[in-house]
């Protein structure tokens, strides 16, 4: 309640007393409440705000590591909305803040602050905190409101003293429990394999069991193989396996559930083998076992061994080699097989087995073939790799049996990984004594093949064009008694000729080298070559057109030639030669044009000379002639030509020796001063026969072979001049006056097409014209004239009446021509005129106002030889003066019946003006006003 009152004033106050409060009645009305004194009662507003803080889910006693979620919630049962709420809940060390959610507001994790705002009467607003919870710390949070700008009837904001006691702060208790899972680990070999043979592959199980009640998290297991084994290869049914630091990361363990690792190993024949697994981490407690506490006896339910005790294996191995088919008399140069057989008598299979065959110097390797593994000749090692017990693998290896050499060859078993019971590979001491190595000894007998050799051309084309396609035939006969091997031939090609593909019956051609590697030829069979060339331009250079082939080795003698021994004459049955002859066309091309001073609208004759100064007349020749811009209506193209665009061409001439003419006609067209529009170019494009001087198709724009030519006209040039000329420079305003324009051609050719520009300008009215040829037309100004004449002139003459407008300037200028111009300095002209200036102004008002006063002729001072003489209506002369000088002002001084010195009257008089120069008397009306 807030009072005020009057409490002194100097004057009186009839109704209130300054000195009495609102206890006192002044005024006599029952009330103490006078006016001198007044109060106001204000109720503030109120709120009542109450917090309550719990787990989501009741969940106080969580695992150590999981989430709980708090919830808080802010309360207002006043009866008036509360503002600026701002709650208190910083977590404690227990816990690791993760997220939150509200209602209304933000939290703050590191302040712990949560700025609610508003709260309406009767609503509540709630934040949810989700938490990690730690395994050490404290675990009391505590939450309250800290401030509100309404006030609170029953608590007061931030003013917690540890004990929640007020509505508005509140606590919760959580009490964690550390989470326990109970590990186990069992280790085995896979099958129960515990006693392997050295060598051989074992796999090691690993199981860890989670029996519960948790899951266990971050488990790890170590199990780092002992030297005993080499790693292979492992798979799990979760996490990785580490080979180099033993360690298996499994990651979690569901309760109840088990997670497997399968290592792969390589029994080894020395080590330890005895292979320890342990559980070594966990992030759960197991109720009893502790991880990585092995003391060496495996003892806790979380650790385990698996011992294996490895075996020596056997395999009793032997070997046999012979030539298949028993042929150890084989043909010097023919091929023979050699067998080699590896068998295992066990009792166990044999692993990593090679057996050392080196070929002696009388054998070249072929080829091999085996059931197993791979043969290097050059080391002579047959990797055979593994043998069953009771299983033989075979090696088969393909010679060429040389005329020298040693021809003992040896094979024995120099390596196994199983031991064998009565040998020991790789100790052939020279007699091959023992069951795992043999020998086959070969004694071969000198052949005799009697090779020819024939070369000819396909079709007997010996006399094909230069660009032809030829084939060669070489072919080489055995005559016998046996069979010929290591047959090679050399035909090399000569400059004359470009490889293009070969095929042969047997063996390849190297065209670089020109060897053709036949190989075998059997007694009574041939065998072919076909090479397939390109007939090349003929240089002059000597045998370039000469192919010779000839047999250059075979490994069997022959009876009746040597291989490559050719001394040029091919004078053997194993080497022979083919000369080949070109056909030739010396084509040349001559142009020329039937007017070279044709004019524009000419029609010209272009003529194509083709001679042929060859030994042979030439087919298919093709010519093309380019036509320029210069020319049109191509027409009577002679030996069927074909006009495409702007190009003719001839294709499929034949070209006698005493060669041939073509010719067509075609119109000139207007000249456009473009570079070369006249110039004419045709070549050769083709031709079946060689031309020894000159490539088709190959015009570089400067036409310096003789296959191609050019033929032009002279660029149709005239000269038009215009001049301008008028029969009266001074004419009067009036006077009819005549314009001459002349066009004189001083060209070489006749002009055509010709048109001269002349619009008058405003200064004239146009009256007629005249043309020595053509028409001028007076609205747009132009004169036509159809031809002007090399060497002479066209005239025009144009009669125009001088008008009072000062314009008087007249250009005449050549606007188009058919041909060139060749001087265009005088294409234009131009003529003026003075006008004279004499006017005569007729009416005057003479009634001394000094206005208008005189009779007044413009510029009559020019003419001081006038005479001017004036008439009445009568006919009378009523004035008359020799050298007027406008001094007329209405008096006569002419005859007696109108006295001299007197006005004349008002009217309308005739005057006649003699201007003294000769020219035609002026006459008029005047009229005189008063």
């Amino acid at each position: 309640t807030n009072v005020a009152q009057i409490t002194a004033s100097d004057q009186y106050d009839p109704d209130s007393d300054p000195t009495t409060d609102n206890t006192v009645d002044e005024d006599g009305d029952g009330n103490g409440d006078d006016d001198d004194e007044d109060e106001l009662i204000i109720a503030p507003a109120q709120a009542d705000l109450s917090l309550t803080k719990i787990v989501v889910d009741g969940d106080t006693t969580p695992l150590v590591g999981s989430e709980i979620t708090f919830e808080i919630r802010v309360f207002n049962d006043g009866p008036q909305d509360a503002t600026g709420v701002e709650v208190m809940d910083l977590l404690p060390s227990g816990y690791d803040f993760i997220l939150y959610s509200s209602t209304s507001g933000l939290y703050d994790e590191t302040t712990g602050l949560w700025t609610v705002g508003t709260v309406l009467s009767g609503e509540s607003e709630t934040l949810l905190i989700d938490v990690l919870v730690n395994g050490t710390g404290d675990y009391l949070n505590i939450t309250g409101v800290i401030s509100s700008d309404v006030f609170d009837i029953d608590s007061v904001p931030n003013n917690d003293d540890g004990d929640q006691s007020e509505d508005d702060e509140d606590n919760a208790i959580v009490t964690p429990v550390e989470s326990v899972s109970d590990l186990s680990l069992e280790k085995v070999v896979v099958d129960g394999d515990v006693t392997p043979l050295v060598g051989s592959e074992i796999t090691f199980q690993i199981t860890v069991t989670n029996n519960g009640p948790q899951d266990a998290t971050g488990v790890e297991v170590t199990d780092l193989l002992p030297s005993g084994y080499d790693f292979v290869l492992f798979s799990s049914t979760s996490g990785a396996y580490n080979e180099t630091t033993g360690l298996w990361n499994i990651g979690g363990i569901a309760s109840g559930e088990s997670e497997t690792l399968l290592i792969d190993v390589l029994v080894n024949a020395s080590g330890d083998y005895l292979n320890i697994a342990e559980v070594t981490s966990s992030d759960t407690i197991d109720s009893d076992s502790t991880p990585n506490n092995d003391d060496g006896n495996q003892s806790e339910d979380d650790e385990d061994s698996a011992i294996v005790t490895p075996v020596i294996s056997i395999a009793d191995l032997s070997l046999t080699k012979d030539v298949v088919d028993g042929d150890t008399n084989p043909l010097v140069g023919s091929e023979i097989t050699f067998i080699i057989t590896v068998t295992n008598d066990g009792p166990q299979d044999a692993t990593g087995v090679e057996v050392t065959d080196l070929l002696p110097s009388g054998f070249d390797y072929i080829l091999f073939s085996s059931t197993s593994g791979t043969y290097d000749e050059t080391t002579g090692i047959w990797n055979v790799g593994n043998i069953d017990n009771g299983a033989t693998e075979t090696l088969l290896i393909d010679v060429l049996v040389n005329g020298s050499g040693n021809y003992l060859n040896i094979a024995q078993i120099s390596n196994s990984d199983i031991a064998d019971n009565d040998s020991s590979p790789n100790n052939d001491d020279g007699d091959q004594s023992e069951d795992d190595e043999d020998n086959v000894l070969v004694s071969p007998v000198d052949a005799l093949a009697d090779l020819s050799l024939v070369k000819t051309v396909v079709d007997n084309e010996i006399m094909p064009n230069v660009g032809d396609e030829i084939t060669f035939q070489i072919t080489i006969n055995n005559a016998g008694p046996d069979t010929a091997t290591g047959v090679e031939v050399i035909d090399l090609l000569p400059q004359g000729f470009d490889f293009v593909r070969f095929s042969a019956t047997s063996g390849i051609y190297d065209e670089v080298t020109g060897l053709w590697t036949v190989g075998t030829v059997p007694n009574g069979s041939s065998q072919s070559l076909f090479i397939d060339v390109i007939i090349n331009e003929p240089t002059g250079t000597a045998g370039e057109y000469l192919n010779v082939s000839e047999i250059t080795a075979s490994d069997v003698m022959d009876p009746n030639s040597t291989p490559n021994n050719d001394d040029g004459d091919q004078s053997e049955d194993d080497e022979d030669s083919i000369l080949v002859m070109t056909e030739t066309a010396d084509l040349s091309l001559s142009k020329s044009v039937s007017d070279m001073n044709a004019n524009v609208g000419d029609v010209v004759t272009f003529t194509l000379q083709i001679d042929n100064a060859g030994v042979d007349a030439a087919t298919g020749v093709s010519l093309e002639d380019i036509l320029p811009i210069g020319y049109s209506n191509i027409s009577n193209i002679s030996n069927g030509g074909e006009l495409i665009g702007n190009i003719i061409t001839w294709t499929g001439l034949n070209v006698p020796l005493t060669g041939l003419t073509i010719t067509y006609e075609a119109t000139v067209n207007m000249p456009t001063l473009q570079a070369g529009e006249y110039l004419n170019i045709a070549q050769i494009t083709g031709s079946d026969q060689f031309d020894p001087n000159s490539l088709p198709d190959n015009d570089d724009g400067d036409q310096s072979e003789d296959d191609e030519d050019s033929a032009f006209i002279n660029t149709p040039i005239a000269d038009v001049a215009v001049t301008k000329t008028v029969d009266n420079t001074n004419p009067s305003i009036g006077d009819i006056i005549v314009f001459t324009i002349t066009a004189n051609n001083s060209g070489g050719i006749d002009a055509t097409s010709v048109e001269i520009l002349d619009v008058l300008p405003s200064g004239y009215e146009f009256i007629s014209s005249t043309a020595s040829a053509g028409a001028y037309n007076e609205q747009t100004g132009l004169w036509i004239i159809p031809v002007v004449s090399a060497g002479t002139s066209e005239t025009l003459e144009m009669s125009v009446r001088v008008v009072d407008v000062d314009d008087y300037v007249n250009t005449a200028s050549l606007e188009f021509l058919d041909q060139i111009d060749g001087n265009e300095n005088n294409d234009t002209d131009e003529t003026t005129i003075e006008p004279q200036c004499l006017h005569v102004y007729n009416e005057f008002s003479p009634n001394g106002n000094g206005k208008n006063e005189f009779f007044v002729i413009d510029c009559i001072n020019n003419y001081p030889n006038n005479e001017l003489q004036i008439y009445n209506r009568w006919g009378n002369v009523v004035y008359i003066k020799e050298g007027y000088d406008n001094t007329f002002n209405g008096i006569s001084n002419g005859r007696a019946v109108v006295n001299k010195n007197e006005k004349l009257p008002v009217g309308t008089y005739y005057y006649i003006l003699d201007l003294g120069d000769g020219s035609e008397p002026r006459s008029g009306w005047l009229y005189i006003v008063r």
